[in-house]
């Protein structure tokens, strides 16, 4: 049996070690770092259109690049329409059928180009939005790695009409 000098002693020791240690209350629990606004799509008309010049942005993530089709620095892209509350293809641009190496837009950059309606086209007045085709997210340009279609086309803007030449 402990002596009582003992008991004392080991009561004092855990005391001491009890003003040791933080107070225990309800654990504060952290917020998460709010993660960066994801884009509502990696495309952008940057202008309002006229007769038939488009100004496009690409914009890559910050987590990984962007890799664009490409046929001798022209690439893969198209109006899309809605003429019926659905969106339909309504006009692609023809390019040849050569594969260069992909435009590669690195991690938080972005591409500006322009482009151009084709002159023999008829388009009626309406909502458009630009469609970017072949755009991947590594460079082989399988269908696996092509970008999700809601990520590949731009907002909707008005255009039209515009007049085929007689």
């Amino acid at each position: 049996m402990p002596s009582p000098f003992m008991l004392a002693t080991l009561a004092l020791l855990l005391v001491a070690a009890a003003c040791d240690q933080p107070p225990r209350g309800p654990a504060k629990v952290e917020a998460p770092a709010a993660a960066a606004p994801r884009p509502a799509s990696y495309v952008a008309v940057l202008n309002r259109p006229d007769e038939r010049t488009l100004r496009i942005r690409l914009s890559a993530p910050a987590g990984h690049p962007l890799y664009l089709d490409n046929c001798n620095g022209a690439f893969p892209w198209g109006l899309e329409h809605r003429p019926d509350g659905a969106w339909t293809s309504a006009w692609i641009v023809a390019t040849d059928a050569c594969h260069s190496a992909p435009i590669v837009i690195a991690p938080g950059e972005t591409r500006t180009f322009q482009v151009e309606i084709g002159v023999g086209e008829r388009i009626e007045k309406g909502t458009y939005r630009l469609i970017v085709y072949g755009l991947h997210t590594g460079p082989e340009g399988a269908v696996e790695t092509e970008v999700p279609h809601a990520m590949r086309v731009s907002e909707p803007f008005p255009l039209g009409p515009l007049a085929a030449p007689l």
